[in-house]
């Protein structure tokens, strides 16, 4: 079924919005010719944990539109650049990419002509255009590049990943799709484009997920700010919070049992107080690491760091008045419990914190300011971009639902 106008598809979307992207996206895609618009290929890594990753784009010009004359003459197929510096929220100046390799094709035949030049703001790519008219079919171009997906200054796992591609392709069509494949691990933080529309995230594989945006230019300005979406990478930070909190609040109880003369029922929970903390801390993924050229301190040791320093004296000292020294006891038992609660408060704190969005860093798609509150953001939904609540205001309220 479809839906003939946009007022109809907006009705549609009110009720449930992945009925109304289908559409939409159906729509799109008629609207563009799919068999003949530019297509824009970009797969992203699952994880980066250097400054850059390498990645491939591929650009398929399935209708090319070459200029007059033959020859020796080069045409310019397409041009490629980054903005920088990539931390800045606004365009300062661009850089061309830098690309380990590449190759042209038109249908099945590689083209021999094909080059790189270089210059201060971008790089192109070119063939000679009689090579070019002299074989049948589409064009395709593939290229290998380490600069176009970059890792942002950060802690992990709330660091943000920066896809920036600026892509001209002169003898294509008015139309452009790109095509995103990327890992369901990692999400968007912040879209910056100059698209009309981007889908939902679509099902490719198990664990990898595509995204089509639509743009009506065969220029397209792509600023993508990604960050993991890996429940296990938020909730392993609060593991020693928890563990260590538990396990003095149990050195607590024991005290309080071997006050209360119940020392069967003290020594269950005096083994709580041992054994889950040297299970988190001496654990092997945290003694090693990975690699000895990539050694960065994460917010994961620092926690670490914290909670053996508060577990290791107040444990002591807990063994020590459990060994003897009775007149201490009831100090260590408000020791144990009021450092074992403000642990667990800290880790309750820290799971709201992730649960409203606070700490992920999103951002308005439209002026790039930072949204504390992820359920106070607005979807317009004619260009599906997030967007704060100023921005909401300003662009009126006719084509916007909460987020």
């Amino acid at each position: 079924m479809m839906v003939g106008n946009d007022k109809e598809l907006l009705e549609v979307a009110a009720q449930r919005l992945e009925e109304y992207d289908f559409l939409k996206v159906s729509s799109k895609l008629q609207d563009y010719n799919i068999e003949n618009s530019n297509r824009v290929f970009v797969v992203l890594p699952e994880y980066i944990s250097t400054f850059g990753a390498f990645i491939e784009l591929r650009v398929e010009i399935k209708s090319p539109n070459l200029a007059e004359g033959s020859g020796n003459v080069n045409e310019n197929l397409i041009s490629v650049s980054i903005d920088w510096p990539p931390s800045q929220p606004s365009t300062l100046e661009r850089r061309p990419v830098n690309v380990i390799n590449f190759s042209v094709t038109k249908g099945k035949t590689a083209l021999e002509s094909a080059s790189l030049i270089v210059s201060e703001n971008e790089l192109t790519i070119l063939a000679e255009r009689g090579e070019l008219k002299s074989i049948p079919g589409e064009i395709k171009i593939t290229l290998l590049s380490p600069s176009l997906y970059l890792l942002l200054p950060g802690i992990m796992p709330f660091q943000r990943h920066l896809l920036s591609l600026n892509l001209s392709i002169p003898c294509g069509q008015n139309k452009t799709i790109l095509f995103l494949d990327h890992s369901s691990k990692i999400s968007l933080r912040c879209r910056k484009d100059n698209s009309e529309y981007q889908s939902l995230a679509y099902s490719v594989d198990a664990n990898q997920v595509r995204k089509i945006t639509f743009f009506p230019l065969k220029t397209i300005k792509v600023k993508y700010y990604y960050g993991i979406n890996d429940q296990s990478q938020f909730i392993k930070l609060a593991v020693p919070l928890y563990s260590v909190g538990l396990s003095l609040l149990a050195g607590s109880l024991a005290l309080a049992f071997v006050q209360a003369d119940l020392r069967n029922i003290a020594a269950p929970a005096f083994a709580l107080l041992l054994l889950p903390p040297f299970l988190q801390l001496f654990s092997r993924s945290n003694i090693f690491y990975p690699s000895s050229d990539i050694n960065r301190l994460t917010i994961e040791n620092m926690i670490l760091v914290l909670v053996t320093v508060i577990y290791l004296p107040l444990a002591s000292f807990t063994i020590f008045t459990l060994i003897g020294h009775e007149q201490y006891r009831s100090l260590s038992m408000k020791c144990d419990l009021i450092a074992g609660g403000a642990l667990i408060l800290s880790m309750i704190i820290y799971m709201l914190l992730i649960d409203q969005g606070v700490l992920q860093h999103f951002t308005c798609d439209s002026c790039e300011r930072r949204i504390w509150l992820r359920r106070k953001a607005k979807l317009n939904l004619t260009s599906r971009k997030t967007v704060c609540q100023a921005c909401w205001r300003n662009e009126g309220m006719a084509s916007l639902i909460n987020g």
